[in-house]
């Protein structure tokens, strides 16, 4: 049962994690699915965490998790920086 858990809580991460870190995004899709590749990997971290995995596969998924945040952080202030340039050029700045 623990190998199934520990097998479980790292697919989650991982799953997430991939979605975070290699979807495209753009001004007009946004970034909500990157967001959620990321509360993804997120909730196998914790799931880690809480039925007491082994450190290692604790550690593997917290790091990942911390890797998906920080790709879904720059990927929305790409976003923003792109949203707020056009904002100017619409406006004639």
């Amino acid at each position: 049962m623990r190998g199934l858990i520990k097998f479980v809580c790292l697919a989650l991460t991982l799953v997430g994690a991939g979605i975070a870190m290699l979807v495209q995004v753009s001004v007009a899709s946004g970034t909500g699915t990157v967001w959620v590749g990321a509360v993804l990997a997120c909730v196998g971290a914790i799931g880690a965490g809480v039925m007491k995995t082994g450190t290692g596969t604790r550690v593997v998924c917290i790091l990942l998790a911390v890797a998906a945040i920080a790709s879904a952080s720059y990927d929305q202030h790409q976003v923003d920086k792109k949203r707020q340039q056009i904002e100017q050029i619409l406006n004639g700045g």
